[in-house]
């Protein structure tokens, strides 16, 4: 397919991100792939994570990624720039220590 056909899928996918049709975030801090939900490593990611697995599987040439899987992500990567961008940057993208909670407001 051409660019402008995945295009058009992309836009239309990220329209149904934006409307909550797929569930994206699963915490305040953590979200899930809402495209991959029979995978066995099925998991929740941080932020960049997220982004990273988005883009990759987007931007993927490999002959096992249909059209669909690929314009399904870069919907994705898209809704989660524009979208969830400013929430995201504010993450850890490691797990912060589980120390006291009170004091984990403040840091």
């Amino acid at each position: 397919m051409s660019s402008s056909q995945i295009g058009r899928y992309v836009d239309k996918f990220y329209e149904e991100l934006k409307k909550g049709r797929h569930c994206v975030k699963t915490s305040d801090e953590t979200f899930t792939c809402p495209y991959c939900p029979n995978k066995k490593l099925n998991r929740d990611y941080v932020y960049r994570e997220i982004l990273e697995h988005a883009s990759g599987v987007g931007q993927s040439r490999s002959q096992k990624r249909s059209f669909f899987e690929r314009a399904n992500h870069l919907a994705l990567e898209k809704y989660l720039k524009k979208d969830v961008m400013n929430v995201g940057a504010s993450f850890p993208s490691k797990p912060m220590d589980q120390g006291d909670p009170l004091l984990m407001k403040h840091l």
